[in-house]
């Protein structure tokens, strides 16, 4: 198929005793906002690891591997951790915290204070997984070859997938929900803590309409970028001004964003949950009706999967067997926590540090 996948990946630098890291963002890393692969989002602790546009899940695996590799081989030298879990432990207060500096951009450094006013240090430092996507013209038209309702505008397809998946967030949170802890490590009913409303959300992103790009466009006016936060989103060519760039250039990508840190991936991850969210992203722009049960949602994946030839067949089958066996990934860090703490987690940053990050000493 032709399609493009890329990936955000957050996290918070940490020194080994679970404090957030208060120096400057490392020299090695080069200017933040001129390195495409490595730099901040709030504040200056908070690495974004970043992948370029990559053809196949497998490739993008191993561009973020290698950008996780060299950003772990910096923070050892500087004696920092990267924290492997979305939620933030011993954050710094207002009045400490290292806020980022952009030499000649105070609007960028004004902004952080400004949401910080809305959503407060700690939510502010949620980390996550962004999955970018686009497809290319001809893969429109080939899956309009099986599913004729697939928009053939490009724009439309975007906002049809959109619309799917917001539609439909509950049952596909069961797959990526691993945040199932408050602030101070105590355990929640929510099996995600970033994907609630207590999380990194806005309530004013539901005043967004997906119906169609004009209408959407319309419906931006009545928010302002960091109220945006939800599934998906929209994002166009002009990093400056995604709105304009949407009404002029139309809509680039689809961020992905329910994809919690997946503490037991080196990456934060997995190549197999990479893969997932494409067949889930392809499914929301072809099928009709999209079920909310995992095991139903899987199998209409499979069929998708199957149609266009995606060859995610393996991947979906493990996951049907997950959900079979009711094995989840937010279960497998309650226990983690339950067993070991707070400590656990940093145990699992410091392995990633020591071992290099060789993929082979993670199998699951």
């Amino acid at each position: 198929m032709n399609y493009m996948i890329g990936i955000e990946r957050e996290g918070i630098r940490i020194f080994p005793d679970g404090r957030m890291a208060d120096t400057p963002h490392p020299p090695e890393f080069g200017d933040k906002l001129m390195n495409p692969l490595i730099g901040t989002d709030f504040g200056e602790a908070m690495l974004e690891l970043r992948t370029r546009p990559c053809p196949d899940p497998e490739s993008c695996y191993r561009e973020l591997l290698e950008v996780t590799k060299e950003a772990e081989r910096v923070l050892k030298l500087h004696g920092e951790l990267l924290w492997p879990y979305s939620i933030p432990f011993l954050t710094p207060g207002e009045n400490e915290f290292p806020y980022n500096r952009y030499p000649g951009r105070e609007d960028m450094e004004d902004h952080e204070r400004v949401i910080t006013k809305i959503y407060g240090i700690k939510r502010n430092c949620i980390s996550g997984i962004h999955v970018n996507f686009s497809i290319g013209r001809d893969a429109l038209r080939r899956m309009r070859q099986h599913y004729p309702e697939v928009p053939e505008d490009r724009d439309e397809a975007y906002l049809r997938c959109a619309r799917q998946i917001l539609a439909h967030e509950e049952g596909i949170r069961y797959f990526y929900d691993a945040s199932p802890t408050d602030f101070d490590g105590k355990m929640l009913e929510d099996d995600s803590l970033r994907n609630s409303e207590k999380g990194f959300r806005h309530k004013r992103a539901k005043l967004l309409d997906f119906s169609s790009k004009a209408v959407y466009l319309e419906s931006l006016k009545k928010t302002k970028s960091y109220e945006r936060l939800a599934a998906i989103r929209l994002k166009s060519k002009d990093k400056e001004n995604f709105d304009e760039g949407i009404a002029d250039h139309g809509i680039e990508r689809l961020e992905f964003r329910l994809c919690d840190i997946d503490p037991f991936d080196p990456c934060g991850i997995s190549e197999r949950e990479m893969k997932l969210v494409l067949v889930i992203l392809f499914t929301c722009m072809a099928a009709e009706e999209i079920p909310n049960a995992p095991k139903d949602l899987l199998s209409k994946c499979e069929d998708v999967d199957r149609k266009l030839k995606l060859g995610f067949g393996k991947e979906i089958l493990f996951y049907q067997k997950q959900v079979e066996c009711g094995i989840r990934k937010c279960d497998r860090v309650r226990k983690l926590i339950r067993e070991e703490g707070v400590p656990g987690i940093i145990k699992i940053a410091l392995k990633y540090r020591d071992l290099a990050i060789e993929k082979k000493e993670y199998a699951n």
